[in-house]
């Protein structure tokens, strides 16, 4: 250990020399958007949603001072949103309020389909106008999924997707798990809405500093957890995914409850899964900040401000019966 930190010391010393201007610290302060277009989340756990559902352009605004400026913002900070659908204004949000707390919008926005085009338009006093401009994505490719047991409380999902090789794709997926009460067989129905979070068995470690993805590029969490990847490595090929789960199941022999699991894909804007990078890398990547690698951290896609905005298209599985032990 003594040695890997002398070491990155030493590399640190000999490291090349960057120059910095700090001239421009006393410019304008600027807001931070981080929004995503998607679908109402309650919808897509129950099953299939329908090609006229709404979707929602939701998220917040941050006003962020300059460096050197002031830290502190009137009470009557306020701040205007408005959103264009294939150049024509969709929906405006008034008064948005930025003084003490980040600013929650969020509304549905109609008529949209993939291919259509969305520009966020956010001023306010005294900051510069932030603009950003997102493409629907397309409906996500459809997966297979098979999965087999590994011991009494876990098994293994493999899911595949066939990547289009005409666009770059982001996707990410959800898991999750319902229970209920008798012979799947006989019922009339798979379970309905919702579902619990089914959490893969891997991820942040309490115990150490490492996070294991996974095959994943990234995981985030936005009310539930998404397991984000690029096609970088995929583009136009097959793609299987091997996940182990841990999942208590209801079986006994005096039970007649049954487990179900089901998967959400979602196609979105690259953006996303890259603003999640940088994220992850403000907070993980020492050697970005003294210049021994790439500094990821600094990702935007909204043009004069920070932040993100992004567009989402999601599928489902069917709720798919884990078998009891043999």
């Amino acid at each position: 250990m003594r040695k890997t930190i002398i070491l990155l010391m030493s590399l640190a010393c000999v490291a090349c020399k960057v120059d910095f201007d700090f001239s421009d610290l006393n410019s304008e302060p600027i807001l931070c958007l981080d929004m995503n277009l998607e679908y109402d989340p309650t919808e897509y756990k129950g099953g299939v949603i329908p090609d006229d559902a709404p979707l929602y352009l939701s998220g917040f605004i941050y006003a962020i001072p300059s460096a050197a400026g002031e830290r502190e913002f009137p009470e009557d900070l306020y701040c205007t949103l408005d959103v264009y659908h294939n150049s024509e204004l969709a929906y405006t949000w008034d008064g948005i309020r930025l003084d003490k707390f980040a600013g929650l919008v969020s509304a549905d926005i109609r008529g949209l389909v993939p291919g259509d085009e969305i520009k966020v338009i956010a001023q306010a006093e005294g900051f510069q106008t932030a603009t950003s401009t997102i493409i629907v994505p397309q409906r996500p490719p459809q997966v297979s999924v098979s999965h087999s047991r590994i011991n009494d409380k876990t098994f293994r999902i493999s899911f595949t997707i066939e990547d289009d090789p005409d666009t770059e794709d982001s996707y990410a997926f959800t898991f999750h798990r319902a229970i209920i009460y008798g012979d799947p067989d006989h019922l009339d129905s798979p379970p309905g809405p919702g579902g619990a979070t089914l959490p893969l068995a891997f991820g942040n470690d309490n115990e150490t500093s490492y996070l294991d993805l996974g095959p994943f590029d990234i995981i985030w969490e936005d009310g539930e957890k998404f397991y984000g990847v690029s096609d970088r490595s995929f583009n136009g090929q097959k793609k299987t995914f091997d996940v182990n789960v841990e999942y208590e199941l209801p079986y006994g022999e005096d039970t007649e409850n049954y487990a179900y699991y089901r998967i959400g894909i979602h196609r979105y804007t690259p953006e996303r899964v890259k603003y999640e990078i940088a994220c992850r890398d403000k907070g993980s990547n020492i050697l970005g900040f003294i210049g021994l690698s790439p500094a990821t951290f600094a990702y935007t896609n909204v043009i004069g401000g920070t932040g993100c905005i992004s567009g989402s298209n999601v599928s489902t599985t069917e709720w798919i019966l884990v078998p009891p032990l043999e």
